[in-house]
C-alpha cells in the first residue's frame, strides 16, 4: 500500500513519472490507508467491484506459483487492499488460479475446464460467489458480443478476458 502510495502521490515507478491515472476506487481506498493504515481498505461495496484488482494481479500468483492455495489466497488479498468487493476478490482469486495453471504447464483445454484450480476440491471448500463461478462453469463458452462486454465491471472485464482467449489461437488474435 506504501508502494501505491508512491505511485500515486509522486508517479514511483510509473513510466511517466507521475501517476497518470487512477481510479476512484482505488484513490478511495489509497485515502483511507493514509487515515486508518489498514491496508485491506477496499471498499466491500457492489459499486467498487470494478476491474482495478484483476488488472494488477498477474505479479502476485505468478511469484506464488510453486504454492498454488497460497497463490489464491493471496491473490484474494492483493484485491482487499483497494477493491474489497466478493466479486473483485473472487475474480482475483479464479484468475490467479488459472494463471497458476498456466505458468505450471497446465493445457489451455484444462484451464478453461469446469471450475478449474490447481487445488483439488478448492472450489467446493471455499465457495466462489455466483456471478465469477458461472465464469468458472464456462459462461464465455456459451456468449458471444454484445453478450460479452468488456466494461468496468470485474465480473464482465474476466468473461470478456477468457472469452477472447477461449476463442483464439494466438495472442494476437485474442487481444484484437
Amino acid at each position: 500500500m506504501e508502494r501505491y502510495l508512491l505511485w500515486w502521490r509522486n508517479g514511483h515507478l510509473s513510466h511517466s513519472g507521475h501517476c497518470f491515472d487512477i481510479g476512484n476506487t482505488v484513490r478511495s481506498a489509497l485515502s483511507s490507508f493514509e487515515k486508518t493504515g489498514d491496508p485491506f481498505s477496499g471498499a466491500t461495496d457492489f459499486f467498487s467491484a470494478g476491474n482495478g484488482s484483476i488488472m494488477r494481479l498477474a505479479p502476485v500468483p505468478l511469484f506464488f506459483s510453486d504454492s498454488p492455495r497460497v497463490a489464491i489466497e493471496k491473490s484474494a488479498k492483493s484485491s482487499q487492499t483497494t477493491h474489497g468487493a466478493i466479486e473483485a476478490v473472487d475474480a482475483c482469486k479464479y484468475f490467479g488460479s488459472l494463471i497458476v495453471g498456466a505458468i505450471n504447464g497446465v493445457s489451455k483445454d484444462e484451464l478453461l475446464s469446469n471450475r478449474y484450480c490447481p487445488v483439488e476440491n478448492y472450489w467446493d471448500l471455499k465457495p466462489l460467489c455466483p456471478a465469477i463461478d458461472e465464469i468458472a462453469r464456462g459462461s464465455f463458452k456459451h456468449k458471444a458480443p454484445p453478450h460479452i462486454k468488456g466494461t468496468g465491471y470485474v465480473v464482465e472485464s474476466l468473461e470478456a478476458a477468457l472469452w477472447a482467449f477461449y476463442n483464439s489461437d494466438s495472442f494476437e488474435e485474442g487481444v484484437l
